[in-house]
């Protein structure tokens, strides 16, 4: 029951954003947030979405760091997106952070009887295929105009997020990174979570994979295939390290900070001296 959590509050934040409408309050909610001159936007038909963007601290640019966030409150949040974005851009990097809605398969209402279903019921409840049409179009919208930034381009990327990315770009279907970076990959399902290791290895750029230690069991059922994969398919430029996430803030000079944004801070730039960028 205790790794059943996780999932559940996973699915729970999901469940939240059923389709175009639900993902309207939350993209409304950040145009209210932020200023103006901090976002722009992508267009995907007749909706708009908002992009968070920061420029380059530095003077010569490295490139720029796409973060799409899954709304929710595990891992990489917007608070905690927002954080490693100011440490990306001290270091030279434009950032972009998109909040994700997903597609879901049942409308049904969130309620308490949710926490207590069998993970074979919440399997049920993702919409793979949709998730994947609505991720595929804010893809290359977001790429399209991160190419008026020159230099390198990084995606991070979490969860079943970070799963669906791996599934696209295996079958060529969005554009490609310089680099990948993905956090806690999985998917709630047994099928698409045992394809997540050969997805991965059979990548054509340098992947960071990050654990995170209090993420969920599909998560840890992939954690050392994927490192396997990886080395029996002779992946160069792929490393695995384990992040620790007790998802609480702490304070600091500047306020409440996220020990998550300052572990992955460090992996994510030692990970950038190490492919020489």
């Amino acid at each position: 029951m205790r790794q059943l959590l996780p999932l559940c509050l996973a699915v729970m934040s999901l469940l939240s954003f059923e389709g175009v409408a639900r993902g309207n309050d939350v993209w409304a909610d950040i145009g209210r947030q932020f200023e103006p001159s901090q976002l722009t936007s992508l267009n995907l038909g007749n909706t708009e979405i908002p992009v968070i963007s920061h420029p380059a601290d530095a003077v010569l640019s490295r490139g720029v760091a796409m973060m799409l966030v899954d709304n929710g409150y595990q891992g990489l949040t917007l608070s905690a997106a927002l954080q490693l974005a100011r440490r990306m851009n001290e270091w030279g990097w434009h950032t972009r952070i998109v909040v994700l809605p997903l597609s879901i398969a049942h409308p049904e209402p969130v309620n308490a009887s949710i926490a207590s279903s069998s993970a074979s019921q919440l399997q049920s409840w993702v919409n793979y295929e949709g998730s994947q049409e609505q991720l595929r179009a804010l893809l290359k919208a977001l790429f399209e105009q991160s190419n008026s930034v020159h230099g390198l381009k990084v995606l991070i990327t979490q969860g079943m997020t970070a799963t669906q990315y791996l599934a696209l770009s295996k079958n060529a279907e969005v554009p490609v990174p310089d680099s990948l970076v993905t956090i806690a990959p999985y998917w709630p399902e047994q099928k698409v979570n045992q394809e997540i290791s050969d997805m991965l290895a059979n990548t054509e750029y340098p992947v960071l994979d990050l654990r995170l230690t209090r993420m969920n069991h599909w998560e840890s059922q992939t954690a050392r295939p994927r490192q396997l994969a990886a080395k029996r398919a002779l992946k160069l430029h792929y490393r695995q390290r384990t992040v620790q996430d007790n998802g609480l803030p702490v304070a600091s000079l500047d306020g409440f900070s996220s020990p998550l944004s300052n572990w992955l801070s460090k992996e994510i730039y030692g990970w950038i001296r190490y492919l020489g960028w």
